[in-house]
């Protein structure tokens, strides 16, 4: 049986992901969309446009993993350090066919409207770009009256911040456009966790379906697991390599090539829910404490809600890694089973170790001499991922022998 997702179905799912990096605010992306989309719609912008712009506002962070990163990013309206996640988000996008039309819009989203002028920009990316940068701005300045539910009693102030830019960070004719649909009070109330998702509901079902192919589907969660497994140092290549080790294992074993497909895609998407780790959390250099051992724990159930909604391929082998894992593997299992419980291994969780086998690994490539025997070969690469990686750790000392 064939894997078969619709991608933006998919990729709506995963925009969940990214929005975890807010921790606390975890709406970021679809509420800068849905501002977007309604932008787009008083321009008088044929469909095709208006989705495009609400795509475009859900992924437009894709770059961020960092919760530092996104602190700054809605705390400070001009933070020094912004544009390193839009051209990181600019290099993940650009080699992905069915996205790479938002990939320039991505990298200018951070720059001033006068500065994209100066720079020749294309007209068209720097409206797109510009439209994002005004509504994520938009969102900044809302973001402290959300959790009380007053940002439509601020929407004269946060009105005012984005005037007094008019023409420096923001294009004339966009403020215009803002200001215009922002007086109405349905602007705001679309904000509310509620209404957005009734709204990405809307925009899926007017949206053409775009029935992605399996190829597409391990390019896409390998996307995703390069943005989480950027968050931090210690997991540079975790979720490639345990995607690499089980679908090996699974070739071995004799699995079936869809259900190997399963099981990479499975392996790239596992950790998914550490994106709302917090950094300090994930690179403490000591041991957890007991909450900080829940909230580390607590990813694997993030990535369940995140992908449990989707009627695609590429969940089933996490849910039954996940189920594996509640039970532990027993004789009689079947091989796609018991690969899957090898994810959660290979990865650390049945050992509540955070990636321990493959972090191990990683540390060991960084270091000048391998610490393995040359006669050991790296397992090979998976369909998604085109880099070379190394071998694992040094192999268990053998058992002493009784004297």
């Amino acid at each position: 049986m064939t894997i078969r997702a619709d991608l933006r179905q998919v990729i709506y799912a995963l925009s969940d992901a990214l929005d975890l990096v807010g921790v606390d605010d975890v709406a970021h992306g679809k509420r800068v969309g849905v501002m977007a989309a309604e932008c787009a719609k008083a321009m008088g912008l044929p469909r095709e446009e208006v989705l495009f712009l609400f795509d475009l506002g859900v992924i437009h962070d894709i770059g961020v993993s960092s919760t530092t990163t996104h602190q700054h990013l809605v705390t400070e309206f001009d933070w020094e350090g912004s544009q390193g996640h839009a051209e990181l988000g600019y290099e993940l996008l650009r080699g992905f066919e069915p996205l790479a039309a938002m990939a320039l819009p991505i990298r200018y989203h951070h720059t001033r409207w006068d500065r994209l002028m100066a720079q020749q920009v294309p007209e068209a990316v720097a409206r797109q770009a510009n439209l994002i940068l005004l509504v994520d701005r938009v969102d900044a300045l809302a973001a402290p009256w959300y959790a009380s539910g007053k940002a439509l009693q601020h929407r004269e102030e946060i009105q005012g911040e984005i005037e007094s830019r008019r023409g420096s960070y923001f294009a004339p004719e966009l403020v215009d456009t803002f200001l215009a649909v922002s007086r109405h009070e349905a602007f705001w109330l679309f904000l509310e966790p509620r209404a957005l998702a009734s709204y990405l509901r809307d925009m899926l079902a007017i949206g053409q379906p775009h029935l992605a192919s399996t190829r597409e589907l391990l390019q896409l969660a390998d996307l995703f697991a390069r943005i989480v497994d950027a968050k931090s140092p210690f997991t540079f290549t975790h979720s490639r390599g345990v995607a690499r080790v089980a679908r090996a294992l699974g070739e071995r074993l004799g699995v079936a090539a869809e259900r190997c497909d399963q099981l990479e895609i499975a392996g790239l998407l596992h950790d998914l829910g550490k994106l709302r780790v917090p950094d300090a959390i994930l690179d403490k250099p000591a041991r957890l404490d007991p909450d900080e051992r829940l909230v580390m724990n607590s990813h694997s159930f993030e990535t369940l809600q995140i992908l449990r909604d989707q009627h695609a391929g590429m969940v089933r082998a996490h849910l039954i890694s996940t189920r594996c894992l509640r039970s532990r593997w027993q004789p009689g299992t079947s091989r796609p089973s018991l690969i899957a419980a090898l994810i959660a291994v290979l990865s650390g969780d049945a050992f509540g170790g955070g990636g321990t086998f493959m972090n191990f690994a990683g540390t060991a490539a960084s270091s000048a001499t391998p610490p393995w025997p040359s006669a050991w070969r790296p397992v090979p690469r998976c369909a998604a991922s085109r880099r070379p990686r190394p071998p694992p750790s040094s192999p268990p000392r053998a058992p002493n022998k009784a004297m």
